[in-house]
């Protein structure tokens, strides 16, 4: 995993939440890279590993998924990795 990989999917999720999220986000949605904590940099690049090699073993056909089956699986890799930094995270409001 690297950091600019970690960075890249960064930029995309500040990108997505700018866009899509209701009203004004947390500054922690959209806190630069630099300002970014380091188990939240190491999971920004996890994901981003997951997300390419779900890419390459579906041969490319993870295009044919709809905007929802793409969100929920980034959501999902994402939760998987506040657990492996955070013991007992509170759940989501």
């Amino acid at each position: 995993m690297s950091n600019e990989q970690g960075r890249i999917f960064r930029e995309a999720w500040i990108a997505g939440v700018t866009k899509h999220y209701p009203g004004e986000p947390k500054p922690g949605y959209v806190a630069p890279w630099k300002e970014t904590p380091h188990w939240e940099r190491e999971s920004a690049a996890a994901v981003y590993e997951q997300v390419r090699a779900v890419v390459e073993v579906s041969k490319g056909n993870t295009s044919k998924l709809s905007r929802e089956q793409k969100g929920r699986f980034v959501a999902l890799c994402w939760i998987a990795q506040i657990h492996c930094h955070i013991p007992d995270p509170n759940p989501a409001t």
